[in-house]
Order: C-alpha cells, then sequence, then structure tokens
C-alpha cells in the first residue's frame, strides 16, 4: 500500500469514528467556519 492510499484510508476511518460518535454533541459555535475540518485536525 502506498502512502497517499494509506493517509485516504486513515482520514475515511477518523472522518466515519467522528461522525458517528462526536459530530452530534458538538456545539455550534458563533464566528467564522474553521478552514479546517475537526476529521482532518484528528487525522
Amino acid at each position: 500500500m502506498d502512502l497517499d492510499t494509506f493517509l485516504v484510508a486513515l482520514y475515511t476511518i477518523v472522518d466515519d469514528l467522528y461522525q458517528q460518535h462526536v459530530a452530534g454533541t458538538k456545539p455550534v459555535r458563533p464566528g467564522p467556519r474553521p478552514t479546517v475540518s475537526d476529521s482532518e485536525v484528528l487525522t
């Protein structure tokens, strides 16, 4: 497996888990939208 494929697979897994377990409990905050998603930061 090459590095690009690994990183895409890792991001996909992290994003799926984040959406299932965290995204619904996160409060909405005022202000500008972040430039990166929470899943990108976690990955």
